[in-house]
């Protein structure tokens, strides 16, 4: 019966070690699943961040598109302008039958160094 009474108290005291064994591994299990809720929360975060960041820059590049669009179209304006001005002056001049000037050489200008 000795025999008997020991294995029965062996047994019991391998079943509570189990059960404590379970139990730090539930409580691991636990923490796991709150850092992991940690994480996921921090990595929202930051996704939401960089999306505001993304959208912020899209935001100034169009303005910019915008800005040199309109340049663009004001430098075309003043192009067409000339070019009427200067078809108005050339209507009554003859370029083939006209003086022309002699072209000087170009100088550089600033300090003259010999070297």
């Amino acid at each position: 019966m000795t025999e008997n009474t020991a294995l029965v108290v062996g047994t019991m005291a391998h079943i509570r070690d189990l059960e404590e064994h379970q139990k730090k591994r539930r409580n691991e299990v636990d923490e796991l699943n709150q850092e992991q809720e940690k994480h996921r929360v921090v990595k929202e975060v930051e996704i939401f961040h960089l999306v505001q960041e993304k959208k912020q820059f899209n935001e100034k590049v169009e303005a910019k598109k915008v800005n040199i669009a309109k340049d663009i179209s004001d430098i075309d304006s003043k192009i067409n302008y000339l070019v009427a001005n200067l078809k108005a002056l050339n209507k009554d001049i003859d370029i083939e039958n006209s003086p022309t000037q002699d072209i000087e050489e170009r100088r550089p200008q600033g300090l003259r160094t010999v070297v």
